[in-house]
């Protein structure tokens, strides 16, 4: 038996939902939970059932962290600690949003200032939100009644 916590590496806090396998039997993996009901017990907590003694390579993943992996001697009749520490990139943004207006077939320029303050490499897509231009409601032909 193979018990352990699973954190995220830059928070500590426990990476609910991480999966820790086998390498070596897929078959063999346990996924991280929440532990509301035990203040004892940290979130990210993980528990498997490994059926053979030795050496066993377990890999810790989880979506937009970087996997760890580990050597861990399992033991017959027995239950050993492994726990994991997943990093992952974290942006820090400033300001928190940008606005900008202008008129048709004009441009702006505004800063924005975006520092990785986490653990590992980050990516950062920057684009236009939905809703395209928004005709001014004061221009157009005038209302005619009929």
């Amino acid at each position: 038996m193979v018990v352990g916590t699973v954190t995220d590496a830059n928070t500590g806090k426990g990476a609910v939902d991480a999966t820790v396998t086998d390498q070596h039997d897929p078959a063999v993996h346990g996924t991280a939970v929440a532990t509301p009901e035990d203040p004892g017990l940290a979130d990210g907590y993980y528990s498997l059932f490994a059926p053979a003694a030795g050496a066993h390579t377990f890999t810790a993943a989880k979506s937009n962290y970087t996997a760890r992996s580990g050597t861990v001697r399992v033991v017959a009749e027995g239950t050993v600690p492994a726990s994991y520490g997943l990093k992952a990139g974290r942006l820090e943004i400033t300001p928190g949003s940008l606005d900008a207006s202008f008129e048709w077939g004009k441009r702006t320029t505004r800063t924005l200032k975006v520092r990785n303050t986490g653990s590992a490499s980050a990516t950062l897509k920057i684009g236009e939100q939905p809703g395209g231009p928004q005709p001014d409601a004061a221009e157009g032909a005038p209302l005619r009644r009929v």
